[in-house]
């Protein structure tokens, strides 16, 4: 019998969860079944994976790399996947269990990775796994203007290396004119075509 994850976005008006008791634990996020819940900054993704009372840091074991994450407790995985988008691995990953909502979990933060072409764009995760449940991004917190400005920003950065290119090119000189003719230049050129 397959199991069905749910994803939960919450509204604006849900209540805050969490140690702080000051941030929604799922801002621009979600959670998938009784497993994990997850949100994300425009750097920042941070899972709280669920895991039994009880729980020591030292029977866990968390494996993250640029593309995979594994979190294990016990001998158990409860956590095991390709990253939706590439992430800057750590030497040493930012983690800690805490009680989160009067359960126990593992909470893994991650920091995104930089696009390719040193563009700054702000790429907004549809989900934490490949292959998981999707959260709608209309509801994410701040999308469409960092979109818009991300762009703007992104497109003033193309235009200025391109004239900066453009700047530093060196100025070839062609001669036009067939071998022995004499014009070395665009003088009296006519164009025919064929």
């Amino acid at each position: 019998q397959a199991a069905t994850a749910i994803v939960e976005q919450p509204s604006a008006a849900s209540p805050s969860a969490g140690s702080s008791g000051s941030k929604n634990t799922q801002a621009n996020g979600g959670s998938v079944g009784d497993r994990y819940c997850w949100s994300q900054t425009r750097e920042i993704v941070e899972v709280n994976v669920f895991v039994p009372d009880g729980t020591k840091a030292k029977a866990i074991a968390i494996d993250v790399s640029e593309v995979r994450v594994s979190v294990i407790v016990g001998g158990v995985c409860l956590l095991e996947g390709e990253w939706e988008f590439k992430i800057t691995p750590e030497e040493d990953p930012d983690w800690e269990v805490r009680d989160l909502s009067g359960r126990r979990a593992v909470r893994l933060t991650v920091r995104k990775a930089a696009m390719p072409g040193g563009l700054s764009v702000v790429v907004w995760w549809k989900r934490l796994l490949k292959g998981e449940p999707e959260i709608d991004l209309h509801g994410v917190e701040g999308r469409k203007q960092d979109r818009a400005e991300s762009f703007k920003k992104a497109w003033e950065e193309a235009h200025i290396r391109f004239r900066e290119k453009a700047q530093r090119r060196k100025r070839i000189p062609i001669d036009i004119g067939g071998e022995g003719s004499g014009q070395t230049g665009d003088d009296d050129m006519e164009t025919t075509c064929s």
